[in-house]
């Protein structure tokens, strides 16, 4: 069973920072050190590298991060297929998917990562969504970790951490990995 708060959390630390963003990191910290233990250095790591904003600096460290000169993209389709035609496809299956849980996907595409982590969390098709976790989700935030590993940018915590309550939760399922397209640049 996923723990539908964490994710939730883990939905906002990834996204535009708001004004809650210290409130989730302070929520995360706490889950962190009760549910999986294991996770605490990651979580800590980030959680000092962040704390050395004001919100103002963090809005535009992440808009560089994602952005003005991007380590990776937080589309998914855009991560697992570049400009691929199966990128169209996919937005419009996710689209599917967003709409028919009714998750908020505000001004981002459906296939944002925030917003795949939010609907996960409101799948009634476990089956659905756990193939969509193992299949799509967990690769992708993986060549997205990837991507961060040669930098000092502090979101690779988080991806690495996302990575990690995902392979937790969603291990060696019996469904295939996508491959994803490697001759993507960002």
């Amino acid at each position: 069973m996923i723990n539908i708060d964490l994710y939730t959390i883990l939905a906002r630390l990834i996204s535009y920072p708001d004004e809650n963003y210290f409130t989730y990191l302070d929520k995360l910290s706490s889950m962190i050190q009760i549910e999986n233990p294991d996770f605490t250095e990651m979580n800590n790591f980030f959680k000092l590298d962040v704390c050395l904003f004001i919100q103002k600096e963090l809005e535009e460290y992440y808009l560089k991060t994602f952005l003005l000169e991007p380590v990776s993209s937080l589309d998914l389709g855009f991560v697992l297929f570049g400009m691929d035609a199966k990128r169209n496809e996919f937005l419009v299956n996710m689209q599917g998917e967003q709409l028919k849980t009714g998750n908020d996907i505000g001004i981002e595409l459906a296939d944002y990562l925030p917003n795949i982590l939010t609907l996960l969390t409101k799948m009634k098709d476990i089956n659905l969504r756990n193939e969509l976790a193992y299949s799509i989700l967990i690769p992708a935030v993986r060549e997205i970790s990837n991507k961060f590993e040669e930098t000092t940018n502090f979101y690779r915590f988080i991806i690495k951490l996302i990575l990690n309550v995902l392979t937790r939760d969603f291990n060696e399922l019996e469904f295939e990995q996508i491959e994803i397209n490697k001759n993507i640049k960002f």
